[in-house]
């Protein structure tokens, strides 16, 4: 989601089962690169308020940064 809240709150009902795991990603996609493909698909999702980016099933991701969290911390 590129909501900040919505995402946080996906990762305290994944927290809050002690059998789950919560992954919580943030990713920057430059537009100016032709080879992210992505859509916006907000205005045409039935969960509007998710603000939710579609990415092709191709798209690779580089990972920065990893940090494990037992508990969501606001």
């Amino acid at each position: 989601s590129r909501n900040m809240g919505k995402a946080e709150e996906f990762l305290q009902t994944a927290l809050a089962d002690r059998a789950k795991i919560g992954v919580f990603f943030i990713i920057n996609v430059n537009p100016k690169v032709s080879s992210a493909v992505y859509a916006d698909i907000s205005n045409i999702s039935f969960y509007r308020t998710e603000a939710e980016i579609l990415f092709s099933l191709a798209t690779t991701f580089r990972i920065a940064k990893i940090e494990e969290k037992r508990h969501f911390d606001r």
